[in-house]
């Protein structure tokens, strides 16, 4: 081991050496526990903190006009003012919290996870799996 500490710091996996399934699960626990009334991703600082004064939030409207959540604030990294999450729907919003819940729970399946195919399996409305389901049973 060097004076300085390299061989210690050589042999603990640094963030750059992380599995992709890793990055994966630390991106549903991430965004799985995101507050977003109350943090922004900021990809430029590369932390998650308060939102800017100038990020603003979108708070997600029912078809009757009545406010049903705030999405996620993601700052723009080349143009911070400008939350990506703007366009997000009522449907989009619900979306996106279902897919984050299946994914934390095919992740935490037993402790040892999902498999890729499972993660990856296509998402349809109930109705139509419903009908899917039906169909194969005949």
């Amino acid at each position: 081991e060097a004076p300085d500490g390299s061989a210690a710091r050589a042999a603990t996996p640094s963030r750059k050496t992380r599995s992709v399934g890793t990055l994966f699960r630390d991106f549903v626990a991430f965004y799985g526990g995101f507050d977003a009334k109350r943090e922004a991703v900021s990809v430029r600082s590369g932390r998650r903190a308060a939102p800017s004064l100038r990020l603003p939030l979108h708070v997600v409207l029912r078809e009757d006009g009545v406010a049903s959540g705030v999405a996620p604030s993601i700052e723009d990294p080349f143009e911070p003012s400008r939350n990506l999450a703007a366009g997000m729907s009522e449907h989009g919003l619900a979306r996106w919290r279902e897919e984050l819940a299946r994914a934390a729970s095919l992740l935490s399946c037993g402790g040892e996870g999902a498999s890729l195919a499972e993660l990856l399996e296509p998402w349809s409305p109930p109705e139509q799996a419903d009908a899917q389901a039906e169909q194969s049973l005949q």
